[in-house]
């Protein structure tokens, strides 16, 4: 299944400098990260959001919500993170 029921298809946007090293680059993987902290951090406001990891041969990017708007991050997952990886497409 592919993105035409959607009617919308992704596409980089070049308004992040961040991400010109991934431009044109094959996507090697990808996964859902839900933020899991330990249950002693009962108040974590964040607990349960999930991110979007991209996965290049020579590094990743991360969507994660950032409460009041998305963050573009490009350092590695925080342990918290509990991983959902996605299957590649046949």
């Amino acid at each position: 299944m592919g993105w035409e029921w959607s009617g919308f298809t992704p596409e980089w946007s070049d308004q992040d400098e961040r991400l010109a090293p991934f431009v044109g680059r094959e996507l090697r993987g990808a996964a859902l990260l839900e933020w899991s902290p330990p249950e002693e951090h009962v108040c974590d406001t964040a607990r349960g959001m999930v991110a979007m990891e991209f996965v290049f041969d020579d590094g990743h990017v991360r969507i994660a919500d950032g409460l009041d708007e998305n963050t573009v991050e490009l350092d590695p997952a925080a342990p918290e993170y509990v991983r959902h990886r996605l299957p590649a497409p046949e």
